[in-house]
């Protein structure tokens, strides 16, 4: 649950950026990116103090962590830059359709439901887990669970799967920024 609030604070942040900081924008050369990149950093430090509390109920229920936790950041991370590329696609949206923001957090609630956060996927049947199973969101949460639940590392194609995830999405969202930043300026 921690890495979806991760996901969503991210992307519902820097969604409305630029026209939250529309007076900037105009008045100030700034690199639009950086408005993006700060709303998802303060999600991600956001994410940090959560493991603060998630480390203190790890003491209380005398929980040893495994060595496996150690690749907990790589996971993090590629959360990260996969609610990045998301968050462009998302800001740059938002300018153009303002409505994109109400869809959006009716798009969130169905994909939590279909991120098996709350459920094990194993009690589905096998077509709503092979559906569950192309969703990025759930392979971030199947890897953290391995780690956190399952004490040993993801297995490989599932780290893979996550990757690709985060680098595809990624350039994706940077080039459909990147290609309407004239028109941003202009609607802005």
């Amino acid at each position: 649950y921690i890495l979806w609030q991760l996901f969503t604070g991210a992307t519902n942040a820097a969604m409305t950026t630029l026209v939250d900081n529309r007076m900037m924008l105009i008045k100030v050369k700034f690199p639009m990116q950086i408005f993006v990149l700060a709303r998802v950093y303060t999600a991600f430090v956001n994410f940090l103090y959560s493991l603060i509390a998630f480390g203190l109920m790890i003491c209380v229920f005398r929980i040893t962590p495994s060595w496996a936790l150690l690749f907990a950041p790589v996971i993090v991370f590629l959360m990260v830059v996969f609610a990045l590329g998301i968050s462009y696609i998302l800001t740059t949206a938002y300018v153009f359709f303002g409505d994109v923001k109400h869809l959006y957090s009716v798009l969130l609630t169905l994909w939590m439901y279909m991120s098996a956060i709350f459920y094990p996927v194993e009690s589905l049947p096998e077509f709503m887990q092979s559906v569950i199973g192309v969703n990025p969101i759930f392979n971030f949460i199947d890897c953290m669970r391995c780690l956190v639940l399952g004490g040993t590392l993801p297995p490989l194609m599932e780290i893979a799967k996550i990757t690709v995830w985060a680098l595809v999405m990624y350039v994706i969202g940077y080039q459909v920024f990147k290609r309407n930043k004239n028109r941003i300026m202009q609607k802005i």
